[in-house]
């Protein structure tokens, strides 16, 4: 098995650093795993850091040519056979670039509730799998018409530390949340809420 993940995201935020631990898990599993990152990202700087074979890409917009065609170039000269969208730019690229033979399945990430309004993108059996991060994602893939059978419903991970030395009682059971607290987010539930709903902190593109 042969994987493209590609990310066209200018900034760190949560689903860049999703498409790093992604990278990073597929890799310790054995399989054969390459990254497309826009160029001069932080993203691409942190997958160079770890070693991992990765090129940069700098679209002008969803259906910029250039970018398309070098992802197919990308994606025939290492054999994909899956290729893996983690931001909108990047699943619209890789349709533009669909005429890989044979072509990879292709897979998407949704990581925002607001319904996509580009129905196109979301009509088209292309699209192997969409993997949405909550159920309030899969609910505006539907409402944008992708059919419930083709969503795969799976959370952002976490890295956590080494614990294998800990008795399960001992290990901690305490969870830090940064972000918004939005009611499809689940985090104003907490019992003992630390902040108000809507505090914003502000950090850097370094976190």
């Amino acid at each position: 098995m042969k994987i493209l993940l590609v990310d066209c995201g200018r900034h760190w935020r949560g689903g860049q650093q999703q498409t790093l631990l992604l990278h990073q898990g597929l890799v310790a599993r054995g399989l054969d795993v390459r990254a497309v990152a826009r160029a001069g990202s932080p993203l691409l700087l942190r997958l160079r850091e770890t070693g991992a074979r990765a090129q940069s890409i700098n679209p002008l917009n969803d259906a910029d040519p250039r970018a398309a065609v070098k992802l197919l170039r990308i994606a025939r000269s290492m054999g994909a056979t899956i290729a893996h969208a983690s931001d909108s730019r990047a699943h619209a690229l890789l349709l533009a670039a669909g005429m890989l033979s044979p072509r990879p399945a292709l897979v998407v990430s949704r990581r925002v509730t607001v319904p996509p309004t580009a129905g196109f993108k979301y009509r088209t059996r292309r699209v192997t799998r969409y993997i949405a991060v909550s159920q309030a994602v899969a609910r505006g893939l539907i409402n944008a018409g992708v059919r419930q059978d083709r969503i795969s419903v799976v959370p952002s991970g976490i890295d956590l530390p080494d614990q294998d030395g800990l008795d399960p009682a001992d290990r901690p059971r305490r969870a830090a949340y940064i972000g918004f607290l939005s009611a499809e987010k689940g985090a104003a539930r907490s019992s003992r809420p630390r902040c108000w709903p809507g505090t914003h902190i502000p950090v850097s593109n370094g976190w």
